[in-house]
């Protein structure tokens, strides 16, 4: 686990030397509107070029319910002295829903938390068929199975949204 929390770290820092050595230079539109400032400028052939689009970091990095959220802070203040305000990654329905109809956000909710305080945004998606859902495909890997009864999917994300 050492280890693993090691080479989490050390991409991390290589993604900020990577980032910091980037011809892009970072501001937000509505900083550019109120100092009257172009929004982001590129070193592109001879000149600058300004950029139509704002520039933002984010890592991908999913956690699995269950995993220390000792980690997942070092992980979320690594990110913020980073620049990386975004972390992407998956939810899965089995970890949320391990049997129908019983339901377990208590660990997600902790990680929302955790984002909030330190000033994470998050953009999960929502993935991985439950075992008890999936419909046996083409392969033993039960997770990228479509679900045998779409109402369960249904009810799965209704409740994620509601909690």
């Amino acid at each position: 686990m050492a280890a693993f929390a090691c080479f989490r770290s050390s991409t991390l820092l290589m993604v900020a030397v990577l980032l910091g050595s980037s011809a892009f230079a970072q501001h937000h539109p509505a900083h550019a509107q109120a100092t009257g400032q172009p929004h982001s400028t590129a070193a592109v052939g001879r000149g600058q070029v300004e950029a139509t689009k704002t520039i933002g970091y984010q890592l991908l990095q999913d956690y699995d319910k269950g995993e220390s959220l000792d980690t997942v802070a070092a992980d979320f203040a690594l990110m913020r002295s980073l620049g990386i305000d975004t972390w992407r990654g998956s939810l899965g329905w089995d970890d949320y829903e391990p049997k129908p109809g019983q339901y377990d956000f208590a660990w997600l909710h902790a990680f929302a938390s955790l984002a909030n305080a330190y000033g994470i945004k998050l953009r999960p998606y929502i993935a991985y068929t439950a075992p008890w859902a999936a419909d046996g495909g083409t392969d033993e890997n039960y997770w990228n199975d479509p679900p045998k009864n779409i109402e369960s999917w249904y009810r799965f994300l209704n409740t994620l949204a509601r909690r």
